[in-house]
């Protein structure tokens, strides 16, 4: 029975090591393994990513969305949270998150600008609303919008919590922790891959916004990465801006 016991102690250890959350609060410089992907490859415009006051803060004042990308392309199923302060919008825009990242293939919603009536040769309105996709973030012709709703953006200058679940195939989507969509079945044509495992990413486009505190909670996950605290209570910390 003892030997049972200690075999049992063994295991459950090494299973409570692979399942657990990963942390990112910026409170440490190494950052080379977070990548950018920009929205069909366009890279026109100005913009910048630094650390800033301890939190990470992006310029993108252009609306074609950048992705800020991390993680084990082996990670399967998890859930993705972060904060984030808008602080100004710049014009057309959105916020993304991003799941299952893969190369230039992601799962990823956005709460920000849509045109209604768009190509029918009629006025055209923005709509405020929350869109997932699947696909490739490089080409047009292999993205899919997978559902959609109207949903008001984000306050400017006020910390909102985002937050992305992707389960086998389906995915369920919050604000503030609220069920904005979802769930969604990811039902992707035959010749996608089937973006079941994947790395995470945060973005942007049209705006100026701090994330920060974010976890990624899952089966695959290794515990790691430092302790989430409450936004704008860390020491002041600036560090320089981040190259591609």
């Amino acid at each position: 029975m003892k030997a049972l016991n200690i075999g049992l102690g063994i295991f459950l250890l090494t299973c409570s090591a692979w399942a657990g959350t990963f942390l990112e609060t910026f409170d440490e410089e190494n950052l080379e393994a977070w990548q950018e992907l920009i929205w069909l490859d366009i890279d026109i415009g100005e913009a910048s990513w630094e650390i800033t006051d301890g939190a990470f803060q992006a310029f993108v004042p252009l609306g074609i969305t950048r992705l800020f990308t991390m993680g084990d392309e082996r990670w399967r199923d998890y859930v993705i949270k972060f904060d984030v302060k808008p602080i100004e919008k710049h014009g057309f825009g959105g916020i993304a998150v991003a799941a299952r990242v893969k190369g230039t293939w992601a799962v990823w919603c956005m709460i920000g600008d849509q045109i209604r009536n768009a190509n029918k040769g009629i006025l055209q309105e923005r709509e405020s609303r929350v869109t997932c996709f699947s696909g490739n973030f490089h080409i047009k012709d292999q993205i899919r919008t997978l559902a959609s709703t109207p949903s008001p953006l984000l306050s400017l200058n006020k910390w909102s919590t985002l937050k992305l679940s992707v389960k086998k195939d389906v995915l369920t989507f919050w604000i503030n922790d609220k069920d904005i969509l979802g769930p969604v079945v990811l039902e992707l044509p035959d010749e996608f891959p089937p973006l079941l495992t994947g790395g995470i990413g945060l973005g942007l486009g049209g705006y100026t916004a701090h994330f920060d505190n974010i976890s990624i909670t899952g089966d695959t996950i290794l515990d790691t990465g430092g302790f989430s605290v409450e936004p704008g209570m860390k020491l002041t910390t600036t560090w320089g801006k981040l190259k591609r």
